[in-house]
């Protein structure tokens, strides 16, 4: 599948202008974007469809094309720096995704029902150890302390560096998606996976 057809469907000849509406073509022969005609921050208007990324046609996504997403759409670019992944960024998406009544607050009840998938085969420890002050709430600066005793970072960080790489980023978020754990993901999968783990409500 082109970059031209992923990012902003089909090209377009204009007659009268001789323009296509896809861009140019970069050195490689390749179809460029031109950012002027993307969003205002200048990166593509994002593309929803689950068929433009199974580009195999077998109706899943494996780790592959859903890292094809994740660059194409830049869905992490915001939260990349050159030193890694802003891990105050992912907390903050992490705690929003653990909110699961979407209440403003997370309680035991939030808790229980999510944070298992945020640790794959590992052991989350206790609501006790989250929720250190006993106020039956998960603030932030518990949240980050329980993220590193409770070895959350280390379920994204794999190879113990203390740096995530987008690449350790998007294995993390693909396993959260892949909720069979069959390692690939379904229309559903991927829609649910962007509504929850990721606030994506355009699915």
């Amino acid at each position: 599948m082109s970059e031209c057809r992923r990012r902003s469907g089909p090209c377009v000849l204009l007659s009268a202008l001789f323009l296509v509406s896809c861009g140019s073509a970069d050195e490689d022969g390749a179809p460029s974007i031109d950012t002027a005609e993307g969003t205002p921050a200048g990166r593509p208007v994002e593309i929803s469809s689950f068929s433009n990324w199974d580009e195999d046609g077998d109706q899943h996504l494996d780790a592959p094309e859903f890292g094809m997403w994740t660059q194409d759409e830049d869905v992490f670019g915001d939260w990349v720096r050159e030193e890694g992944v802003d891990v105050e960024i992912l907390h903050e998406h992490l705690q929003t995704a653990l909110d699961v009544n979407a209440d403003g607050d997370i309680d035991e009840q939030d808790w229980s029902t999510a944070i298992q998938r945020l640790f794959d085969d590992g052991d989350p420890g206790a609501w006790s150890d989250w929720d250190v002050d006993g106020d039956g709430e998960l603030d932030g600066p518990e949240f980050i302390q329980a993220a590193e005793d409770q070895g959350l970072n280390a379920q994204v960080d794999r190879n113990g560096d203390a740096v995530i790489t987008r690449q350790e980023l998007q294995e993390f978020y693909f396993r959260l998606f892949d909720r069979n754990g069959d390692g690939r993901l379904d229309s559903n999968e991927w829609s649910q996976g962007r509504a929850t783990w990721l606030g994506h409500d355009d699915v």
